[in-house]
């Protein structure tokens, strides 16, 4: 009897893709609160009733609006750089054992590949690679 193995697309995250998701989720979160609380405080100065959900004065929060835009302003660039240096912490390594790995099949490299200090996640894949290597000489 054949056991099909599928994969939870929600709530089943690995060491890599918590380091990549959480913070990236966390981020956001905040960010959409502020936001909200700014849309609140529009709607009710608009309408010159006390916020919403709240149920407070809106001349008491005039001060925080800006503060909470400019806050939204860092969380979103706080995303994106995040986003860059996590592609790039696994990309950088994929390129370069992809290009060590082209070397070997070429007869330009000998030797087992090995990972530079930051490239966690190729670790295991590398030394699965290099016993591989092994076995073929």
């Amino acid at each position: 009897m054949r056991r099909d193995y599928k994969r939870r697309l929600l709530l089943h995250t690995n060491k890599f893709q918590k380091l990549i998701i959480w913070p990236i989720i966390a981020a956001c979160f905040v960010a959409g609160a502020m936001t909200f609380f700014c849309l609140e405080y529009y709607l009710a100065s608009i309408t010159n009733t006390g916020i919403i959900i709240f149920n407070y004065d809106v001349t008491a929060f005039e001060w925080a609006i800006p503060t909470l835009l400019l806050s939204v302003a860092f969380i979103l660039i706080f995303i994106i750089y995040w986003v860059f240096y996590i592609s790039s912490k696994i990309v950088g390594p994929f390129d370069r054992i992809t290009r060590e790995l082209d070397e070997v099949l070429a007869g330009k490299r000998k030797g087992p590949l090995g990972a530079r200090q930051g490239d966690t996640m190729f670790e295991e894949l590398l030394k699965r690679v290099n016993t591989l290597l092994e076995r073929i000489k």
